[in-house]
């Protein structure tokens, strides 16, 4: 339990940055494309700390969609979360592989939404933990 433990606080951190700049997101594409990095990192780090956990209990899971639904099988994610998080997948995914100018404007649009997605299901994990 104690590396599910570090991964907490590696997603508690990561969180803050992410919270921290989403509130300058419409101050331009730099404070745009931070909040698209942060979001990145972030989402990374909340579904890997889901993954550990999980793992922990005995499931075996590789990918970030398995590890969404498996966290709302479990009661870390209520079902409209996990919709999102499987959102998330998509959105970490497209920012990651493709840059259009139109998508980044999209996906900053979508991350407090995010954020409070992650928060909340960073905060069902911590609960177990």
């Amino acid at each position: 339990m104690d590396r599910v433990k570090e991964r907490l606080e590696v997603a508690q951190r990561a969180l803050g940055s992410l919270r921290a700049q989403t509130g300058l997101i419409g101050q331009g594409e730099a404070a745009r494309d931070a909040a698209i990095l942060r979001f990145i990192y972030s989402f990374e780090a909340v579904w890997r700390l889901a993954r550990a956990f999980l793992e922990a209990q005995g499931a075996e899971l590789a990918f970030p969609r398995e590890v969404v639904r498996a966290s709302c099988e479990g009661g870390l994610l209520a079902e409209a979360d996990a919709a999102a998080a499987l959102q998330m997948v998509t959105d970490r995914n497209l920012a990651v592989h493709t840059y259009a100018e139109a998508l980044a404007a999209e996906l900053a649009q979508r991350i407090p939404r995010h954020l409070e997605v992650l928060e909340r299901w960073v905060a069902g994990l911590s609960a177990k933990i």
